[in-house]
C-alpha cells in the first residue's frame, strides 16, 4: 500500500549529473573569454608601453643630431670656419648625452675631429667617395637634410650610428654652395643610453629594436634583449632617412599558465558545488515527502490512546476497583493490581482480599466495610501482604444501592500509604529521642518568642540559672542580664527578629546575685510560612575557661613585662607546618607592625643576605642534632630599616619517637652591647692613633702616653708618668699665655692652639695642642686628656706655599701678586709722604723667537741671567718682579717730591736698566745679545689703583716698542684715550653683524673702453653714532674679538646675495664680484662649505664670482691652499692673487695654483711713473700672466697717466677711484660707467678726503681689503 502511494520523482544523481555538465560548459567559456580579455589588455598595454619608449628613442636620437645643427650655425656664422673647434666640440659633447665624437668635413672630407686623440684614424676620409658610407653621405648631399646611417662597424672598432648634416653657404650671389659635412658619431649602446631600454628587462619585457636594410632588405638588430620577443607587439619610430621598429613582449610569453590553471579550477569547483546542490535539493524534498506520509500514520494512532492517556494521568498513583457486591466479584486496574500484589483479571472475592489483610487489621475492615453497607463512607487503613512484605494501603470507595436500599456495586480506590506511615513512626521515635537528649544534655537549651519570652527550657539551662524549669517558662531572657549586658542582648534579640544566627559570649545573673560566664549560640526558629516565631540558644558554661584566661592573661602582661626589661622575646616554630609564633617583645625588638612572618621565607627575609646563610647553616645544625641553636646576627627592621643586631637560642622539641616537632627558643637585641664593645676597641685605637696623647689627673699628673706621644717627644712612657707636661716647656711662652689657656679651659672645658714644646733631645718644634676636661657626673674634673700634633713640616709646607704664592719660581723675583701689594703699598705711602715713584714695565725684544729657535731652556736661561742684572742695577730698597714670561717690572720709590727731577730719576734708571740687559749674555756656552724695551709710569700723591699705574706701564712699553724697540717711553693720557676708545668699539663690533650695521660698498672694475666689467665688495660699518667707519678702525678689533670668521661669512652672504640679484636684470646679468678672503677664513676648514652654502642660499652663478686671495695665507700650508681651491674651483667660482708684486709667492708654486687673475699691488701702480725700471717689470708682470694663461688688473688706479702707462704695457683691467668711489651697489654705474668729464675731474683732484688719507693715496684700497 505504501509503495503504491510514494510519488514518483527523478533521480538525484541523474539532476545533479545534468547541473555539473551545464555548470562545466559555462565555466569554460568563462575562463576562454576572461583569458583572451586579459591578452588583450596586456598587449594594449605593453602597446603604449612601446610607444612610450619609441618616443623616447626618437627624441634621444633628435637631441643628439641637433649637434649637427649648432655645428652647421658656427659654420655659418664663421663663413666655412670655426676657431677654437677643439675647446668648442669639448665643451659641447656633455650637453648632447649619445654623442661621444664630433667632425667637421668640408667638401666631404673629414678634417677635424673632437676628441682628436682617439678618432686620428678617420681624419681624411673622402665620405663622397668611401664605399661603406658614400650612399649614405650623397643621399644627404642630393636631399639636403640630415641622414642618418644604419648601425655599422666604426672606423675605431665599434657598432655605432652616424648623423651627417650637408651645410650650404651662400656664394657672392646669394647662391647656395655645398661647403660639406657636419658629422656626429653615436656608438652603441651610448646613443641610445638616455631612453633606458635596457630596464625593459627588470620589469620582464622582451625588447628587440631593428630596422630593415634599404639595400639588401634584411633585419638589423639595433639592440635587443638577451630573450627574444614572442609574437611581440610592434612599433616604429622615424629617424632620418630611415624607419626603426621597437618589438616588445611578456619575457615569459603572453600566456598565463598559472592563472589559467586557477580560473580553470574555481570554474570546476564551482560546477562540483552547484550539481552537490542539485543533488542535496533533490533528496530533500523526497525526504519530505515520506515524512509527510509517516506523520499522516502516527497522528491516527496518537488519536486512539488520547483516552487511555488521559484516564492514566488522572489516577496517578492511585489504583481503582469495581466490586460487584451481589455476584462477589471485583475487577482492578492495573495499577490497582501492582499495588495489592493481585494479578490483571484474577477472580476477586470479599472472602479472598480478607485473607491478604494483616489479622489484627481484619475486624477494622469488617467494621469499616459494614458501616459502609448501612450508607457510610468507606476510608480505612490497613496493612496487607503484597509479594511477601507487609505494606500499608488506604482504601476509599463509594456505595451504590438500588432503590430499596440494596446495596449493588462499590467503586473505590486504593493507595498504598507504607513509606508515610514508616515516616510518621520515625519521627516519633526522634521526638523521644530529643526529648531525652534535651533532659540529660550539659549544655542549656533555652527558646524564646519573638518579645524575648521563655517557650522553653531544658533542665541544664534552668541548672545554670540557678531555678526550677517551671520557674523559666514564660519569663524573658532578659530578667538574667546585667545592666552593663542588657542594651547588647536587646540588640541581639533583633537580629534574632531578622533572622540573623550569632555566637556571643554573655554573663547571665542567676536568681542568688551570683554570675555564670556562657558562650551562646543563637538561631531564629521559623514557621511553616517561613516566618521567624522565636530563637533558639544553645548555653555552655565557659566559666572555668573565663578564670583560666583571666589568669592567662595576668601571666601574658608580666611575661611581656619581663622581656620588656630584659630585652628578649620569644618565638616558636611548627617545623611539619613551617609555621611561626612570637611575643610582643620579639615583634618589638623586630621591628614588626602589622603582618608577622608566616614562614621560615618570611623569616630568613628579616636577616641580611650576607648573613643568611650562616643563620640557616645554625638552624640546621641544631635540626640535626649537631648542635644548639645559638647564633648572633644581625636583622632589618621592616617598621624603620634600621640595622640591629641579636642573639638567637632555640630548643628543638620531638616526640617520644625522636621526630621533631617544634623549635622554641628566645631573640635578645644586643646593639647596645656591640656598640659599646665597638666604642671600646675605637677608644683604644683612637689612643694608639698617630696622634701624641695624655692623660693627666685633676692635679696635672701625667697618668699615661701613647707611643706617637714618644715618637714627637722623645720621652717613653716610663720617663711621662707621674711627671707634669712641664718637662716639655720651651722658654717661648710667658706666664700670661699659660695663664689664658688655663681660664679658657676651666670655662669652656676645652682649649686647642699651636704652641712651641721641646723634645728631649732639647730640639724646639712646633705642635698643635688640644685640651680636654673629663668631668664626673656632678661636674668635677677627674682628668685632662692631651692631644698634640707635630706641625713641623706643615709649617715648612707653609713657607713653600708662600714662596710659591708671592714669588716667582724661576727667577726668585716677587710675581705679579706680590708686586701688586707692594705697589699698593707704595701708592699710599705716596700720598701720605708727598714722593713721588715710578713703575717701569719691561719686556725683552725678539724674546719669542730665541724661545722658537733654540728651546724654552736656553730661553729660561736668559730670563734668569735678566733678573739678576736687573736686581745688581736697581737700589736694594727697590723691588723687582716677573709678571710672567718675557715681563718684569722695577718699582721705584722715594725719587722726591718734585715730578721733573723724579722723572729723570726714573729715566736714569731705565738708561741704565737698557744697558744692562743690551750686554751680550753668554748662555749655554752661545753667546746672545738681547734688546729691552722700557714703559716708565709716574705715580705721586695723586690716588690711583695699582691694576691702573702697571697698565699705564704696559701700554708705555707698547709705545716703545712701536718707535723702534731697545728703548723707554713714558705713559701719556692720550694713549689710554686711544685704548678706551678701542675698547669701546670692541664692545660695539660685537652686536654690529646682529644689529644690521655691516653693508657692502663696490668698487667698479673697468676695460679699457671704460665699461664695467664686474665690482670688487668692500666692507663698511655704518654706527649709529659715528657714520660710516673705514675697516681700516674695525679689522683690527674684529680680529682681536675672534670676529673674523664671523665677518667673513656675512661678507660671503651679502655679496652672493648681490650677485643673483644682479643676474635678474639684463644690463648687470655679466657682470663678475671680487670677495676678499682674510686669511684666517682661509685658514679656517670652514671655507669650502661657507663659500657652498652661501652660493646655494643665495642662487648666484659660480662662475661670476671671483675670490681675491693675498700670498700669506697661501704659504703658510701650500698644500692644503692647494686642496682648497681646487675643491672651489671644481663649483665654479674664480680667483684672484691680490697684492700681486709685493711678496715673494715662488713662481713653481703660482703655477700650480688654479688663478683666473693677477691683480698688481697698488704700491706698484702709485710707481710706475717715478722710475724707469718700471717698464720692465711692467713688462715682465704682463708677460708672466700671459704665459700662466691668466688675466692681469692694475688696482689703485687714480690719475689718467697711470692708466695710459699701464694700457701701453699690456693691462687691460683697471680698479680705481679714477673710475669711481666705493658705494652703495645703486651707485656702481653711476661713478664708473666711463670716462668722461666726471672721471677726469676726479683724476684731477683725486678722492673724496673722507674717503681716504690725503697723505697716501693707497691706504683706503689697502685697508679696504677685508684681510
Amino acid at each position: 500500500m505504501r509503495d503504491r502511494d510514494t510519488p514518483k520523482t527523478t533521480s538525484s544523481t541523474t539532476i545533479a549529473l545534468a547541473t555539473l555538465l551545464v555548470a562545466l560548459a559555462v565555466s569554460v567559456g568563462v575562463v576562454i573569454y576572461t583569458e583572451q580579455q586579459r591578452v588583450q589588455l596586456m598587449r594594449a598595454d605593453t602597446a603604449v608601453l612601446a610607444k612610450e619608449y619609441a618616443h623616447t628613442i626618437a627624441a634621444t636620437i633628435d637631441r643628439a643630431l641637433s649637434a649637427t645643427h649648432a655645428l652647421a650655425a658656427l659654420v655659418q656664422q664663421g663663413q666655412g670656419r670655426i676657431s677654437d673647434f677643439q675647446e668648442i666640440g669639448e665643451a659641447m659633447l656633455p650637453h648632447y648625452p649619445g654623442v661621444d665624437a664630433l667632425f667637421l668635413a668640408p667638401g666631404g672630407v673629414i678634417q677635424e675631429g673632437v676628441p682628436l686623440a682617439e678618432n686620428e684614424a678617420v681624419i681624411g676620409l673622402d665620405l663622397l667617395n668611401d664605399p661603406l658610407r658614400g650612399p649614405d653621405a650623397r643621399l644627404a648631399l642630393e636631399t639636403g637634410r640630415l641622414t642618418l646611417s644604419s648601425p655599422y662597424k666604426l672606423v675605431q672598432g665599434q657598432i655605432g650610428i652616424i648623423g651627417r648634416l650637408p651645410v650650404f653657404l651662400d656664394d657672392a650671389q646669394g647662391n647656395p654652395v655645398f661647403w660639406g659635412f657636419t658629422i656626429a658619431r653615436m656608438p652603441f649602446p651610448d646613443a641610445i643610453a638616455p631612453s633606458r631600454l635596457s630596464q625593459l628587462g627588470e620589469r620582464g619585457i622582451a625588447y628587440r629594436l631593428w630596422t630593415t636594410k634599404a639595400s639588401t632588405g634584411e633585419k638589423q638588430i639595433i639592440e635587443a634583449s638577451p630573450v627574444e620577443p614572442v609574437s611581440p607587439v610592434e612599433t616604429q619610430l622615424k629617424v632620418p632617412n630611415a624607419t626603426w621598429t621597437l618589438s616588445l613582449s611578456p619575457i615569459h610569453g603572453w600566456g598565463d599558465p598559472l592563472g589559467l590553471a586557477v580560473r580553470a579550477g574555481l570554474g570546476l569547483l564551482f560546477s562540483l558545488l552547484l550539481a552537490t546542490l542539485a543533488k542535496l535539493l533533490a533528496d530533500a524534498r523526497a525526504q519530505e515527502a515520506r515524512l509527510a506520509m509517516k506523520v499522516a500514520e502516527r497522528t491516527a494512532e496518537v488519536r486512539a490512546r488520547e483516552a487511555d492517556l488521559k484516564h492514566a494521568e488522572e489516577i496517578a498513583q492511585v489504583g481503582s476497583w469495581d466490586f460487584d457486591i451481589q455476584a462477589n466479584r471485583a475487577t482492578a486496574s492495573a495499577v490497582a493490581c501492582r499495588i495489592t500484589g493481585v494479578r490483571p483479571f484474577t477472580p476477586f472475592s470479599l472472602e479472598l482480599f480478607l485473607e491478604q489483610v494483616h489479622p489484627q487489621d481484619r475486624a477494622t475492615i469488617e467494621a469499616a466495610w459494614q458501616a459502609a453497607l448501612r450508607g457510610e463512607p468507606y476510608d480505612v487503613e490497613h496493612r496487607t501482604l503484597v509479594d511477601g512484605r507487609l505494606r500499608w494501603l488506604r482504601q476509599r470507595a463509594v456505595l451504590e444501592f438500588d432503590p430499596s436500599g440494596k446495596p449493588l456495586r462499590a467503586i473505590g480506590s486504593v493507595e498504598d500509604i507504607t513509606e508515610r506511615k514508616l515516616a510518621g513512626e520515625a519521627l516519633r521515635r526522634s521526638e523521644a529521642r530529643l526529648r531525652q537528649i534535651l533532659e540529660t544534655a550539659r549544655e542549656g537549651v533555652w527558646a524564646i518568642d519573638l518579645a524575648g519570652r521563655t517557650t522553653f527550657a531544658n533542665p541544664r539551662m534552668a541548672e545554670l540559672l540557678g531555678c526550677r524549669t517551671d520557674q523559666l517558662v514564660g519569663r524573658s531572657f532578659l530578667d538574667f542580664m546585667d545592666p552593663d549586658t542588657r542594651a547588647v542582648a536587646e540588640q541581639n534579640l533583633a537580629k534574632r527578629r531578622a533572622g540573623i544566627a550569632e555566637t556571643h559570649e554573655f554573663r547571665f545573673r542567676r536568681l542568688d546575685g551570683s554570675h555564670v560566664w556562657t558562650l551562646v549560640a543563637t538561631n531564629p526558629l521559623c514557621g511553616d510560612d517561613g516566618e521567624v516565631t522565636g530563637a533558639l540558644a544553645m548555653i555552655t558554661d565557659i566559666s572555668a575557661r573565663k578564670q583560666a584566661e583571666a589568669i592567662l592573661e595576668q601571666e601574658r602582661r608580666l611575661l611581656e613585662q619581663a622581656e620588656r626589661i630584659a630585652n628578649i622575646g620569644a618565638w616558636e616554630w611548627d617545623v611539619v607546618a613551617d609555621r611561626w609564633t612570637f611575643s610582643a617583645g620579639w615583634t618589638a625588638i623586630h621591628g614588626i607592625d602589622g603582618q608577622v612572618p608566616q614562614s621560615s621565607v618570611d623569616m630568613i627575609a628579616l636577616v641580611p643576605a650576607e648573613e643568611r646563610d650562616a643563620v640557616q647553616g645554625a638552624l640546621a645544625a641544631a635540626l640535626d642534632g649537631r648542635r644548639s641553636y645559638d647564633i648572633e646576627h644581625r636583622i632589618i627592621r621592616p617598621i624603620d630599616g634600621v640595622v640591629r643586631r641579636v642573639h638567637a637560642m632555640g630548643e628543638v622539641i620531638r616526640n617520644t619517637r625522636g621526630k621533631i616537632l617544634t623549635v622554641r627558643g628566645i631573640a635578645r637585641d644586643i646593639t647596645a652591647k656591640k656598640e659599646a664593645e665597638a666604642e671600646r676597641r675605637i677608644a683604644a685605637i683612637a689612643f694608639e692613633a698617630q696622634e701624641g696623647m695624655l692623660v693627666t689627673d685633676a692635679e696635672e699628673r701625667i697618668l699615661r702616653v701613647n707611643k706617637a706621644f714618644t715618637d714627637i717627644t722623645g720621652y717613653t712612657a716610663t720617663e711621662s708618668v707621674g711627671k707634669t707636661p712641664r718637662l716639655l716647656r720651651s722658654g717661648r711662652h710667658d706666664a700670661d699665655f699659660f695663664t689664658e689657656m688655663w681660664e679658657h679651659i676651666l670655662e669652656h672645658g676645652h682649649w686647642e692652639g699651636e704652641i712651641w714644646n721641646r723634645r728631649k733631645s732639647g730640639e724646639i718644634f712646633p705642635e698643635w695642642l688640644t685640651i680636654t676636661a673629663v668631668k664626673d657626673n656632678l661636674g668635677h674634673v677627674t682628668h685632662y686628656v692631651g692631644t698634640l700634633t707635630d706641625i713641623t713640616q706643615r709649617k715648612e709646607a707653609e713657607e713653600a706655599i708662600r714662596r710659591l704664592a708671592f714669588y716667582d719660581p724661576l727667577t726668585g723675583l716677587a710675581n705679579r701678586r706680590l708686586l701688586l701689594d707692594r705697589l699698593s703699598r707704595a701708592l699710599t705711602a705716596a700720598v701720605r709722604t708727598h714722593q713721588d715713584g715710578a713703575l717701569i714695565f719691561i719686556d725683552l725684544d725678539n724674546f719669542k723667537q730665541l724661545n722658537d729657535t733654540r728651546g724654552h731652556q736656553i730661553g729660561d736661561l736668559l730670563l734668569e741671567e735678566v733678573a739678576r742684572r736687573l736686581t745688581e742695577t736697581v737700589r736694594k730698597s727697590d723691588s723687582v718682579a716677573r709678571l710672567g714670561g718675557d715681563e718684569f717690572v722695577v718699582l721705584l720709590q722715594d725719587l722726591g717730591e718734585d715730578p721733573a727731577p723724579a722723572a729723570a730719576l726714573a729715566e736714569g734708571v731705565g738708561e741704565k736698566i737698557i744697558a744692562a740687559l743690551g750686554m751680550p749674555y753668554l748662555l749655554a756656552g752661545t753667546e746672545h745679545t738681547n734688546t729691552p724695551s722700557l714703559g716708565i709710569a709716574m705715580f705721586n700723591r695723586e690716588p690711583q689703583s695699582a691694576e691702573e699705574l702697571l697698565k699705564h706701564a704696559d701700554l708705555a712699553m707698547y709705545q716703545a716698542k712701536a718707535a723702534g724697540r731697545n728703548r723707554l717711553r713714558f705713559y701719556d693720557p692720550k694713549m689710554q684715550a686711544s685704548v678706551n676708545q678701542r675698547a669701546a668699539l670692541e664692545r660695539e663690533m660685537r652686536h654690529a653683524i646682529g644689529d644690521g650695521q655691516l653693508v657692502l660698498h663696490y668698487q667698479s672694475q673697468v676695460d679699457t673702453t671704460g665699461r664695467v666689467t664686474g665690482a670688487e665688495a668692500l666692507l663698511r660699518w655704518r654706527h649709529p653714532q659715528r657714520g660710516l667707519i673705514a675697516p681700516a678702525q674695525f679689522i683690527g678689533p674684529a680680529e682681536t674679538l675672534g670676529l673674523t670668521l664671523p665677518l667673513g661669512r656675512w661678507v660671503l652672504a651679502s655679496a652672493c646675495a648681490q650677485l643673483a640679484e644682479w643676474a635678474t636684470r639684463p644690463e648687470t646679468a655679466q657682470l663678475t664680484l671680487a670677495v676678499n678672503i682674510s686669511g684666517a677664513h682661509f685658514r679656517s676648514p670652514e671655507l669650502v662649505e661657507d663659500v657652498r652654502r652661501a652660493l646655494a642660499e643665495s642662487g648666484a652663478d659660480p662662475g661670476r664670482l671671483r675670490l681675491e686671495l693675498t700670498e700669506s695665507p697661501l704659504l703658510d700650508n701650500p698644500e692644503d691652499s692647494l686642496v682648497k681651491m681646487r675643491a672651489l674651483k671644481e663649483t665654479g667660482v674664480g680667483f684672484t692673487l691680490d697684492n700681486f708684486g709685493s711678496g715673494y709667492c715662488s713662481l713653481s708654486y703660482l703655477k700650480r695654483l688654479p688663478l683666473d687673475q693677477l691683480k698688481l699691488a697698488p704700491a706698484f701702480v702709485h710707481e710706475v711713473l717715478e722710475s724707469s725700471q718700471d717698464d720692465a717689470t711692467a713688462e715682465s708682470f704682463v708677460a708672466l700672466a700671459e704665459s700662466l694663461g691668466l688675466a692681469i688688473m692694475a688696482e689703485g688706479i687714480e690719475t689718467q697717466a697711470q692708466r695710459d702707462y699701464l694700457v701701453h704695457h699690456g693691462c687691460r683691467t683697471f680698479q680705481g677711484f679714477l673710475f669711481g668711489q666705493p658705494g652703495p651697489a645703486d651707485a656702481l654705474f653711476a661713478t664708473g660707467a666711463s670716462i668722461g668729464n666726471e672721471g677726469q675731474e676726479q683724476a684731477r683732484c683725486g678722492p673724496d678726503k673722507a674717503d681716504r688719507p690725503a697723505a697716501n693715496p693707497a691706504i683706503d684700497v689697502k685697508h679696504d681689503k677685508y684681510d
